[in-house]
């Protein structure tokens, strides 16, 4: 798996919810941080539940008109945990919007045959400028696909 070190990447945790993986990532001493959910709710509970996200750049929006407004390579890492971009529904051409936001990495954790709209993920991606750097099967179904810009 990548190990990323430059503290100063600018990450987008595309679902991110109430913002636990953010909290992580500031705990280690990333500094910019962005996260975009569909639900305010969570948005709001973030910053009570994890102080130190105050001052990251949290979106309440839907993935489609987050990504479609997003300039070409405006995060060098883009990350989703779970079924939140599995759930985006095939009309909208997602993988193309996250490879052309994405400057470096995509991390993706998905269950990819337990949706509702099964896409040709490793395929789709590579269409799109990336290679699969890992990709492995856990134990509980989901797949950790992990994908790099070719031009990088």
């Amino acid at each position: 798996v990548i190990k990323i070190s430059d503290k100063e990447y600018k990450i987008l945790d595309l679902g991110c919810n109430i913002g636990r993986h953010l909290n992580y990532l500031k705990k280690k001493n990333f500094k910019n941080l962005n996260g975009v959910d569909i639900g305010q709710q969570s948005i709001n509970k973030s910053i009570l539940l994890f102080p130190n996200l105050k001052n990251i750049n949290l979106k309440c929006a839907s993935f489609e008109n987050y990504l479609i407004n997003a300039k070409n390579g405006e995060f060098d890492v883009i990350y989703s945990h779970g079924a939140t971009i599995e759930l985006v529904k095939p009309t909208f051409p997602l993988i193309s919007e996250i490879s052309r936001v994405a400057k470096k990495y995509i991390i993706l954790l998905i269950a990819e045959n337990e949706h509702k709209y099964p896409r040709f993920w490793r395929l789709e991606f590579k269409f799109n400028g990336l290679s699969v750097e890992h990709n492995k099967l856990l134990k509980n179904g989901q797949t950790l696909l992990v994908l790099k810009k070719i031009n990088d």
